[in-house]
């Protein structure tokens, strides 16, 4: 996988995109010193992955970017490597490709870009696919004139390195060196873990005595839950009976609501009714009055029906045969409804039949009912009887059962007394024996914090001293440093001024050029003269000075036809060397103080006044030297960076000094924080051995005390044991059971009466709804014939209409001439139907009276059940209040219980015996022991726990950081086994190839690399034994300088054929080396050349004629290097 092309942009000396193709042969890059050529391999170098910027010849990074200021100034610096893999030797991933890329890229701020086949990757990839190939930026691929001239100079330890690098074990050295520093802070773990465990083992003791303590507590705590959730449970049942209570009666009163409801629905059908009626009437009377009105209308338009008469001739028939099939229609009607009257009787009947049945079976349920009620009656008064005796019972057996316990109790509170007094004393025996213990140990901790403080205070003051001296140098540094940025802010306003100044002083013309693209200078930016030169050249020849300098023809002439066009004067200076045309102008000219007429020299005077012999004399006033500004602002260049340097390097060495102080400051202020640290502690001391006297005092007038009480309480013990022993319960308790056996038997009786009494109810409910059922359903009969009796009433008043419409179009059609004169019988007819109209509206009114005053009467009726309804609600209302809050109480004596317990009310079984004041005395009491227990570890239990635990933990790491360890020590050797292996086979390779290479530069010679005398390769150096026809070599300094460079070449180039790379780069290895010794490398040459692609920069003639390619490398634009190839083949 050679290198097929190189190309190279913005890097150091190549600001312009430069491409070199590389033969598979050997490539010379030939070129004068400084142009550019080591460059080339720095960027080889740099693209094989180089982070170290020493090894490519620069101070830092950023410093590869070209810096030049002449025009070309690149944002970046990027080298790109295009290999050939034809033969498909390529990694894996890469294997199938023809071609394969390389780029990377340096921003100025510094920033890095990767590429591989022009897709963004990391420098670890490009790395990586080049260690594949057998080439590093550090390997035998590259050999400069340094490493050949380093290699026999070095000590055999040092040289050693060659040998290790060759073997690759330095990523095993590394592994070592990983494992060994595991290995340590493995064995610090290890006797972390020791420390812990002797640390939680003495914990463990403490706690045990603390969790045994927080036992206690908690069982004091749970009887304190215990009997807070007894109390809860008694006032929760108190409220639930009392809520049965009040729902009885809600019950009871909703049931007499209900009956006032149903008679005010009963009612409520009859008003509307007679409301109906009222409206029908209302309605009829309308109808007879509109009638009446109509027949008084026909009367007055008799006359007008006479002539309309004429015209209903011929209609006449037709109007008789409808007027006959509406009468028979009718008929029909009316027989339909006599039907119907006949079976409304018959169900009304029925209905009614239904009713006193109902009403029969009503009554014998009521006589049922208050037989009940007297036998529950007797019931419950038995039931009261027989609960006020097992009460009484109920309250002697608790009184007697109360005392007892009472009495049980005291004797087991003094029992535990005596035991805590035991446990005290014992207590206080311990703590006395330690407290001397620690007392000692106090006292002797206390001389050495004396010992230490004194110490503390020699070194705080010897700090003092150091932090005072190191102020006074940082303020003496700190000034120079002022002074410094001082004068560079001088000198770069300086030079800012210069610039102007020249730039000002450019002509017209120039400024034109600039603008237009032309890259111009002005003559007096170009030469070079002598101080006294440039005076005269100033004074005689300032517009010359100022002329513009062209070095190339079509420059020049492009310049000419621009400045022509613009119609610009200007001077111009072409393909003439500057100075010399400066130099030659001014070479009979003097410079002198005053112009005397008579001189045969021409002359210049300070004034700017020439005299020419021919003469012209030329008067000038004084004016400022162009190349006087130009070689201060030259020197104040060079200044400038010396004085940033300069500058750097103090503020370098002021940031150590600071450190410094800080440092002391630092170490200062720890000691002093210490120092107090170490005063808290003899305080503490102090403190201690005081409190521990105390104590100690305190402990043996408690212990006397103690032994008093013990003996006190052993007399009420004695005493307390004979009273339990007289109290007895066993007769009481057997009238107990009895009474409750009697009292379960007449509960059961009560029970069953009460279930039947609430059947009988039941029954009553039930058929007190049917019977307003079926009134509700007589009166619909008796609505329903009445409204078809009054249809049948219309109807034959309609059939009457008829018979008379139909007689008086009989009449009309027998006698239409006689009309005329019956009109006045008609007229009759007329008035005579009026006044039945009038009397029948007189009728229907009088009705309509009888029907209003009887619906006030309902009205009335209504509005009082209504009001009896209404506070019976509002009594309901109060009852369904009162229960709202005993319900409420429930719900917070619930909520208490659970947010308190997380228990649900009411408790499952409540098997206490004991009255609300009873139990409160008793958490009283308990409240009381508990509030005076003392401080208690509540963590203590779990502590124990986790503690015992992290032991067991703390053990199981303890075993496995031993075994780790023991493995640790196994891996070491193991990797000195095999870098020892590595080393050793790596040493006979690359003999073998050194005894190919050696006999090819020194014919007959013979090399061989071997270990110093050492049994461990790893500790041993590599030393090189020559043997040279005729020549004894005691020791490599006896070799001359051609023959050291040619056997340090000969050890690289067989440490490079044991792993050839696809090509190797050589810097100026042959420099050293004579004619003769350049054959030699020449062989050398032809040999790798066999292996490898060859790239090398030399200066030796001999061996660019044995080259495939020249790549020369120029650099006709200063600071730019240019490239030209050659092919020789």
């Amino acid at each position: 996988m050679r290198i097929k092309r190189l190309e190279i942009f913005g890097f150091k000396s190549f600001p312009k995109k430069v491409n070199i193709v590389f033969p598979s042969g050997i490539s010379a890059i030939v070129g004068p010193n400084g142009c550019g050529k080591s460059n080339l391999v720095d960027a080889l170098r740099w693209i094989l992955g180089e982070q170290n910027p020493r090894f490519l010849r620069v101070r830092e990074m950023t410093d590869l970017i070209y810096a030049g200021e002449n025009g070309h100034r690149p944002d970046f610096a990027e080298v790109k490597l295009i290999l050939d893999n034809d033969k498909k030797e390529g990694p894996k991933d890469l294997a199938q490709l023809n071609e394969i890329s390389v780029a990377r890229r340096l921003y100025r701020d510094g920033e890095s870009e990767f590429y591989l086949n022009n897709r963004p990757c990391r420098l670890k990839d490009i790395v990586y696919l080049f260690l594949d190939t057998g080439v590093h930026a550090r390997g035998y691929g590259i050999i400069d004139q340094g490493r050949v001239s380093q290699f026999l100079e070095l000590s055999p330890k040092e040289r050693r390195r060659f040998l290790e690098e060759l073997a690759g074990i330095a990523r095993f050295k590394v592994k070592k060196e990983e494992t060994e520093r595991q290995l340590s802070r493995t064995k610090e773990n290890l006797n972390r873990i020791k420390d812990i465990l002797t640390e939680v083992e003495s914990r463990l003791t403490e706690l045990k005595e603390q969790a045994k303590k927080a036992e206690e507590y908690l069982k004091l705590q749970e009887e304190i839950r215990d009997l807070s959730l007894k109390k809860f449970d008694y006032l929760f049942r108190q409220a639930r009976d009392k809520q049965q209570e009040v729902s009885e009666k809600i019950a009871s009163l909703k049931e007499e609501v209900k009956n006032i409801s149903l008679q005010i629905n009963q009612l409520e059908p009859q008003k509307d009714e007679k409301e109906a009626l009222i409206l029908l009437l209302k309605q009829e009377i309308e109808k007879i009055k509109a009638d009446f009105n109509e027949v008084d209308k026909k009367l007055k338009n008799k006359e007008k029906v006479f002539h309309e008469l004429l015209k209903e001739e011929s209609n006449i028939g037709q109007k008789t045969v409808r007027i006959k099939e509406k009468i028979a229609g009718k008929k029909e009607r009316i027989e339909a409804i006599k039907k119907r009257i006949l079976e409304i009787k018959s169900e009304k009947e029925l209905v009614n039949e239904k009713i006193v049945n109902s009403q029969d079976e009503l009554k014998n349920l009521h006589r049922d009912r208050q037989e009940l009620f007297k036998e529950k009656d007797a019931l419950e008064k038995n039931i009261k009887n027989i609960k006020e005796s097992l009460f009484k019972i109920k309250y002697e057996i608790d009184e007697k059962r109360k005392l007892k316990q009472k009495n049980n109790q005291i004797l087991e509170t003094k029992l535990k007394e005596l035991q805590k007094i035991d446990q005290e004393i014992k207590t206080l025996e311990k703590r006395y024996k330690k407290s001397l213990e620690k007392q000692k140990e106090l006292e002797i901790k206390k001389e050495n914090l004396d010992k230490r403080q004194k110490e503390l205070s020699k070194k705080i003051e010897n700090l003092e001293l150091k932090i005072e001296e190191k102020k006074i140098i940082l303020e003496r540094e700190r000034e120079k440093i002022s002074d410094l940025r001082l004068k560079i802010k001088e000198v770069t306003s300086e030079i800012e001024w210069l610039k102007q100044i020249i730039k000002d002083r450019k002509s017209e013309a120039e400024k034109l050029l600039k603008n237009k693209g032309f890259d111009v200078l002005s003559v007096f930016e170009t030469i070079e003269l002598a101080p006294e030169e440039e005076k005269i050249a100033e004074l005689a020849f300032p517009e010359l000075l100022e002329a513009i300098y062209f070095k190339d023809k079509e420059t020049c002439q492009k310049a000419i036809n621009v400045l022509k066009k613009e119609k610009i004067q200007a001077l111009i200076v072409y393909n003439k060397n500057p100075s010399l045309l400066i130099k030659a102008k001014i070479k009979n000219i003097s410079l002198k103080d005053e112009i005397d007429l008579t001189e045969k020299q021409a002359v210049v005077t300070l004034q700017g006044e020439l005299w020419d012999p021919d003469g012209i004399f030329r008067l000038k006033g004084k004016v400022s030297s162009l190349l006087t500004h130009k070689k201060m602002l030259d020197e104040k260049i060079k200044f400038l960076p010396k004085t940033k340097e300069e500058l750097l390097e103090k503020e370098k060495n002021f940031k150590e000094i600071n450190k410094i102080l800080e440092n002391l400051k630092r170490e200062y202020t720890e000691n002093i924080k210490f120092k107090k640290q170490l005063n808290n502690e003899l305080q503490s001391i102090e403190s201690s051995l005081k409190k521990i006297a105390l104590d100690t005092e305190k402990a043996i007038q408690r212990k006397e005390l103690l032994e008093k009480q013990k003996q006190q309480i052993n007399k009420e013990i004695v005493s307390l044991k004979e009273v339990i022993s007289q109290i007895e319960l066993d007769n009481l308790l057997k009238e107990k059971d009895n009474l409750q056996s009697e009292l379960h038997k007449l509960e059961e009786q009560f029970k069953l009466k009460n279930k039947q009494l609430k059947a009988v109810l039941a029954k009553i409910r039930a058929i007190e709804l049917e019977i307003t059922a079926n009134k509700e359903k007589f009166n619909q009969l008796i609505k329903e014939e009445k409204r078809i009796l009054q249809e049948e009433t219309s109807l034959a008043r309609d059939i009457e209409k008829l018979h008379e419409e139909k007689f008086i179009y009989e009449e009309k059609l027998n006698d239409l001439k006689k009309e005329i004169a019956n009109i006045k019988k008609d007229i009759d007819s007329l008035l005579e139907k009026r006044e039945q109209l009038q009397n029948e509206i007189n009728a229907k009114q009088k009705d309509y009276q009888q029907i209003d005053e009887f619906l006030k009467e309902l009205t009335k009726s209504l509005e009082v059940l209504k009001n009896e309804k209404q506070q019976k609600e509002k009594k309901l209302h109060r009852l369904e209040i009162d229960l709202a809050e005993i319900e409420l109480t429930l719900s917070h004596l619930r909520e208490q219980a659970k947010e308190q317990f997380n228990i649900d009310l009411p408790l499952e079984q409540n098997t206490s015996d004991l009255s609300l004041a009873q139990i409160e005395k008793i958490l009283k009491e308990k409240k009381e022991e508990f509030n005076s227990f003392g401080p208690v570890n509540l963590q203590a239990i779990e502590e124990l726990q986790k503690t015992e635990e992290r032991r067991a933990f703390l053990l199981e790491q303890k075993a496995d950081l031993e075994k780790a360890i023991d493995d640790l020590i196994s891996a070491v050797k193991q990797i000195d086994r095999t870098c020892r292996e590595k080393l050793k086979e790596a040493l006979k390779a690359a003999n073998l190839k050194l005894a190919e290479i050696f006999p090819l530069l020194f014919e007959g010679g013979q090399a061989e690399l071997q270990f110093t005398e050492n049994d461990d390769p790893l500790e041993a150096g590599l030393d090189l034994v020559i043997k040279l026809p005729g020549k004894p070599i005691r020791h490599l300094s006896m070799l001359s300088g051609g023959e050291k460079a040619l056997t340090a070449l000969a050890v690289l180039c067989a440490f490079y054929l044991v792993k050839p790379g696809p090509f190797c780069i050589l810097d100026e290895v042959d420099a050293p080396l004579d004619e003769a010794n350049t054959e030699k490398f020449i062989r050398l040459l032809q040999e790798l050349s066999k292996y490898s692609q060859i790239i090398l920069v030399t200066h030796n003639k001999r061996v660019m004629e044995h080259a495939d390619l020249l790549i020369g490398v120029t650099m006709e634009e200063k600071g730019i290097s240019k490239i030209v190839s050659v092919s020789l083949s």
